[in-house]
């Protein structure tokens, strides 16, 4: 479980690093993104 956290911290920081210079729209993008893939688990878990 650990290893995931750190995953996403990891990517949360990469995509930080590589927008410096709009770093709303790079958090929203990443936040986004592991929101649709816990929904697409979600939706494939029930299936």
């Amino acid at each position: 479980m650990m290893a995931y956290a750190a995953f996403a911290a990891a990517v949360q920081n990469r995509t930080l690093q590589v927008a410096p210079g709009s770093t709303d729209m790079a958090g929203a993008g990443s936040g986004s993104a592991f929101n649709a893939g816990i929904a697409a688990g979600s939706l494939l878990g029930a299936v």
